[in-house]
């Protein structure tokens, strides 16, 4: 409004503070409504003295500051070891019509130039987008991006040929910053949240660790020892051979199997790298279906002791 040589303006709450004037607002930059939605105030003229002065009611237009969701709900993850793989993050704007707004992006404090509602990043940190409506109404959201990684399996613990239950723990390496689920030989079926399984049945395995939040698979496989209780060697190719379980190869290669009948005569030594076991001959014969006596030698130190049936 442009004023006359003389003239003076000023603003009121009510028209009854015009009259009066009274209670002037002196702040008019930053005025707030004293009664939800009411949109109305009072100008005052004041011509010096020279004619009446004007008292006008005028409508306050109120702009609305943009409807957005101002903190993320959860947490965003970006891999570390995938530095190819973007996640999308935006304004969450709940306005029906924000194609008109301005989007002010920070990293971390700083300022990167994009104008766009949405951006792809990834990399971990704050996010802030400032949204501004075209009327200058501006709001803040931030978006916490936190980083995973993919699991480094540091060893597995494995309790197998001396206890009853044969146990797999899986343990990761302090890097592992990630949230990870678990499996045993298969993976692509049911993970689960603890890295301890129970009762798993002697044989080689492998040890998938998943990160849930899509940073990838890893695996390890594991040799879980364990002893037949009986082998029934006819030749029809079903538990016709004696051996110890978990050995191959590659794991616990250079474990050594001595075998004794049950008045402690010496049968058999197995090599376990060099032969599929012991096919229940001695000096070429067949040997009666009997208990057998073993005494196992782990490449590892350990020695496990016990017995086992022959059956024909």
């Amino acid at each position: 409004m442009v004023l006359s040589p003389g003239q003076t303006l000023q603003y009121y709450r009510t028209i009854e503070d015009a009259l009066l004037e009274a209670n002037a607002i002196t702040n008019t930059t930053s005025f707030p409504n004293p009664v939800a939605y009411e949109s109305y105030a009072y100008l005052r003229v004041d011509n010096g003295g020279v004619n009446c002065d004007v008292i006008r009611r005028i409508k306050l237009v109120v702009n609305t500051l943009p409807q957005i969701v101002e903190h993320s709900e959860g947490v965003d993850f970006v891999c570390t070891n995938l530095p190819d793989k973007y996640i999308t993050i935006n304004a969450a704007v709940l306005d029906p019509f924000f194609g008109d707004y301005e989007y002010l992006w920070r990293y971390n404090g700083i300022p990167f130039h994009m104008n766009t509602y949405s951006v792809q990043v990834n990399q971990p940190g704050t996010y802030e987008v400032t949204v501004v409506k075209p009327t200058g109404c501006r709001k803040i959201r931030t978006i916490e991006v936190s980083a995973s990684v993919d699991a480094t399996i540091a060893a597995v613990i494995i309790e197998d040929i001396t206890v009853e239950n044969n146990t797999v723990t899986i343990n990761l390496s302090a890097d592992s910053i990630g949230n990870y689920v678990y499996s045993l030989d298969d993976e692509f079926g049911t993970f689960q949240n603890s890295p301890f399984f129970e009762n798993v049945p002697p044989g080689i395995h492998t040890a998938y660790v998943q990160d849930i939040n899509g940073c990838g698979t890893v695996s390890k496989m594991v040799a879980v020892l364990g002893v037949p209780k009986y082998f029934t060697p006819n030749g029809d190719g079903i538990h016709d051979f004696w051996r110890i379980e978990g050995v191959d190869i590659v794991f616990n290669k250079e474990t050594k199997v001595l075998i004794f009948d049950r008045f402690g005569k010496f049968i058999k030594e197995i090599a376990t790298r060099d032969t599929a076991g012991w096919d229940g001959s001695y000096l070429g014969k067949p040997m009666p279906s009997d208990d057998y006596w073993y005494v196992v030698n782990f490449e590892d130190g350990r020695t496990a002791k016990g017995h086992f049936a022959l059956k024909r």
